[in-house]
């Protein structure tokens, strides 16, 4: 319900229905952490509570639901660590918190995050070269990681980046991910 009211211009409806659902998926980890369906939501509840913030400027609450999401996929990822998909939530989610540190101020953090993003994605690739999702993060990452360099000032690492993002983003056109 958040988010079908958050399409029709609701947030405060939306952050109280999202709210809501994040108390309840904590108490439901709280009950049974190893169920990993309640835990991806609840990583998700997270994400969608730190959009908003994003949204609406609240740039510390928004890095703080990043962090949880990031915390939780993590807590996840450590029953299964070789499954690609968690592999993958977790360069999204350094993504996602690097963008919030970089919004705060903390360059450093943020290169941190969107570094180990380009690692994660970069594993996932050699793995399997065809995996279109994790090429585009890469591309994603790489991306955002040459704003950062831009705005620190280093223009030698962000011409860097730049390309990388572009060198990847033709080959996903085809390849069926989004662009």
């Amino acid at each position: 319900l958040g988010d079908a009211l958050l399409l029709t211009g609701d947030v405060k409806g939306s952050r109280e229905h999202q709210s809501r659902a994040l108390e309840l998926r904590t108490e439901l980890v709280a009950q049974d952490p190893l169920d990993m369906r309640v835990g991806r939501d609840l990583s998700v509840s997270h994400n969608k509570l730190a959009d908003l913030d994003t949204r609406q400027g609240h740039a510390e609450d928004a890095h703080t639901h990043y962090a949880a999401a990031l915390a939780e996929t993590r807590r996840l990822a450590s029953f299964d660590p070789g499954n690609p998909q968690w592999k993958r939530e977790q360069a999204v989610g350094l993504m996602n918190l690097g963008h919030a540190s970089q919004v705060l101020g903390r360059h450093d953090e943020a290169r941190r995050e969107f570094e180990e993003s380009l690692a994660i994605s970069r594993g996932l690739i050699e793995r399997n070269a065809d995996d279109v999702q994790a090429r585009r993060d890469m591309a994603q990452a790489h991306y955002l990681f040459a704003n950062l360099m831009l705005g620190a000032g280093d223009l030698a690492e962000a011409r860097k980046d730049y390309p990388r993002s572009c060198e990847i983003r033709p080959g996903l056109a085809g390849a069926g991910a989004q662009n």
